[in-house]
């Protein structure tokens, strides 16, 4: 398999600079696949360099994400950060645009794996209010993210256990 997409980049580069980026976002999918997440790094960065320049936000959204889970699994949390912040400002671009389900469960998404990565820096306060948003707007598209609110709920009771115990929170009647 490799071997086929290897031989493939001088062909897509001789083809167009899209069949570059797509084959660069394939090679970024084949080594995360396989938990070679430099390698796959690398060929993410490529790809969303060729895509940022053609302007197409919602596939860069998409690889800044991607990007943000390989720098995470090599602990960069605050790379990790940068690249989720990035993602999510461009889909809300586009949310104010159009209102698309698909677009509003990636928001979602985003705003979660954003309060995941901001818990591991220990930013529980910040991380509950990513939670709440993600929450939030899954149930606008509850359609689609259906699958997804049992998982959203859990990290939110846990960035919320973490707050109170950071803060002694106390529930006074």
């Amino acid at each position: 398999m490799i071997e086929i997409l290897e031989f493939a980049r001088p062909v897509a580069k001789s083809i167009s600079k899209n069949a570059t980026a797509a084959l660069n976002h394939t090679l970024a999918l084949y080594y995360m696949k396989r938990s070679k997440w430099n390698a796959s790094l690398d060929y993410a960065k490529k790809a969303l360099s060729y895509f940022e320049k053609s302007s197409d936000t919602v596939v860069c959204a998409v690889i800044h994400t991607q990007v943000s889970l390989l720098q995470s699994s090599l602990r960069d949390n605050v790379g990790a950060q940068q690249s989720l912040e990035t993602a999510l400002l461009l889909l809300l671009r586009v949310t104010e645009v159009t209102q698309v389900p698909e677009i509003e469960l990636r928001v979602c998404i985003a705003y979660h794996n954003l309060a995941v990565v901001h818990m591991r820096r220990g930013h529980t306060r910040i991380a509950c209010l990513h939670c709440q948003e993600a929450r939030r707007r899954a149930h606008m598209c509850i359609s689609m993210s259906a699958q997804y609110l049992t998982i959203m709920e859990e990290t939110h009771r846990q960035a919320f256990e973490e707050y109170s115990r950071m803060h002694k929170f106390t529930h006074a009647i």
